[in-house]
């Protein structure tokens, strides 16, 4: 049940863009949560970094056990459990049908994502100012149990043993419902299958890929299907930012004119050569098709990178 209200973070909701990709197929990606759910609950978990589709997962069953008609004695009403006056401020239309329903799934799962990040951002503040001491997804935890208040007046998980016990049982469910991971060899290894591919603006498939519908096509191929399109959702969006020096084999390296800000071209880190030189494979252009090609040029070093790693 929540028990404090906030400014929550912007929702961005994206949908699965990929050949033959719908919520059901995802469900391979996120084992444990009902298939009709899988997509939401993914959606949900890529607000920001901190909140997972596992930690939105174990907060479902925590709270409703995934029953979308559930009402609690104290009025917390649907699958994600929103008290009435914290939907008020915090509930979104996720499915667009025009109405903000804590009784529909699509929207509560959204507005719980979306509460949670706003949690984070709360208790960020709260570390950075001194005010808490602790992990930031732990205190986000406590102060969706007992509010953020209480976490700013105790600096830290406030010492009662409701929201002690909340937050290790939260953690704990997220365990069950697990992302199939994929190795950096296997990540290489299937975008080498499409080198020779032609490019194909907006391609997903072996008949065509551009560059980010590469990235979609290789997590789709490793059962891990991606709930992002554009090279900068991706970059964004999808994986945990990893410094250029410590690139490492299946790494995502997005590319941005110095200044822009915005991440136009993505490709896939492959190693280095015998020499040293490093490596991407990525599809490049209309006219041409995936390439494995050197990074260590003027044209590439010339650009902002970021890499990520999913």
């Amino acid at each position: 049940m929540k028990t404090s209200l906030i400014a929550a973070a912007p929702l961005m909701l994206l949908p699965l863009m990929m050949a033959g990709g719908d919520a059901q197929g995802a469900g391979t990606g996120l084992e444990g949560v009902p298939p009709e759910y899988v997509q939401a609950v993914m959606d949900a978990g890529s607000i920001c970094t901190e909140i997972t589709p596992s930690l939105i997962a174990g907060q479902i069953e925590a709270e409703s056990g995934w029953d979308a008609t559930a009402v609690s004695p104290a009025g917390a009403q649907g699958i994600a459990q929103f008290m009435p006056a914290t939907w008020k401020s915090n509930g979104v239309d996720a499915n667009g049908d025009g109405v903000a329903d804590p009784f529909d799934p699509i929207d509560a799962i959204a507005s719980q994502g979306r509460f949670m990040c706003g949690l984070v951002e709360t208790v960020k503040a709260y570390v950075a100012s001194g005010q808490a001491v602790g992990n930031v997804v732990d205190l986000a935890l406590a102060a969706y149990n007992a509010g953020a208040g209480a976490v700013q007046q105790h600096r830290g998980i406030p010492p009662y043993s409701e929201t002690q016990d909340y937050v290790a049982k939260i953690k704990k469910l997220a365990g069950k419902y697990t992302q199939r991971s994929v190795s950096a060899s296997s990540v290489v290894a299937t975008a080498q299958k499409y080198l020779g591919t032609p490019y194909v603006w907006g391609g997903t498939t072996a008949a065509g890929l551009d560059c980010s519908g590469l990235i979609v096509r290789v997590y789709a191929d490793l059962d891990k299907p991606l709930n992002v399109r554009t090279a900068h959702q991706i970059i964004t969006q999808a994986g945990t930012p990893v410094d250029e020096l410590a690139l490492q084999p299946g790494d995502l390296i997005g590319f941005a004119t110095r200044g822009s800000g915005h991440y136009h071209h993505i490709g896939i880190y492959a190693g280095k050569d015998p020499s040293g030189n490093r490596l991407m494979i990525h599809a490049p252009d209309v006219g041409g098709h995936v390439e494995q090609v050197p990074l260590d040029t003027a044209y590439w070093l010339g650009m902002h990178w970021q890499a990520v790693r999913i």
